[in-house]
């Protein structure tokens, strides 16, 4: 895990998914106990990477652009430990600074402590928020996600993100 970097740049662009940044920051690693990385240094060189790149160039821009970046892509970023962590909150300060377009996929009703800090995002460039389900049959959901949020939490956090002005 040491050389593990949770900010990776998307080399090829793939239609399906218009993203040139993804962050994991909370990786999954198996049977050992997950230690939180020193995401300081990544969050200071991300920071650098976005000010010298051509994402900010366009800040009236509303739709989704190859430059968004993309948070859940191989991690839940609002897992138990982000209450403690605030990782998630952290990258999307940096995201909110330099007015990038953001992709978020989730399950967890934590997602709705930064809903101001995506509603910014979104006055300034473009939001999306996806609330991920792995199956909209109970028992299996119990089984695949076990401590995950209910479907009934699920469809209000939608509600609030759409009242919100997010699309989802």
């Amino acid at each position: 895990m040491s050389n593990f970097n949770p900010i990776n740049k998307n080399l090829h662009f793939d239609s399906d998914f218009w993203h040139r940044y993804s962050v994991c920051s909370y990786p999954s690693t198996g049977n050992s106990p997950y230690q939180p990385l020193d995401f300081t240094k990544h969050l200071r060189i991300f920071d650098e990477v976005l000010t010298g790149s051509n994402i900010e160039s366009d800040t009236h821009c509303k739709l989704p652009i190859p430059d968004q970046i993309w948070i859940g892509a191989g991690c839940d970023p609002y897992c138990q430990m982000e209450k403690r962590e605030r990782i998630t909150r952290r990258v999307l300060e940096v995201i909110a600074k330099h007015k990038c377009s953001l992709f978020i996929a989730t399950c967890n009703t934590l997602a709705l402590r930064d809903i101001d800090l995506i509603q910014e995002i979104n006055e300034n460039s473009f939001s999306t928020v996806a609330i991920t389900c792995s199956s909209l049959h109970i028992k299996t959901l119990r089984d695949v996600e076990r401590r995950a949020t209910s479907l009934k939490n699920r469809k209000l956090i939608v509600k609030r993100f759409q009242r919100a002005g997010i699309h989802t």
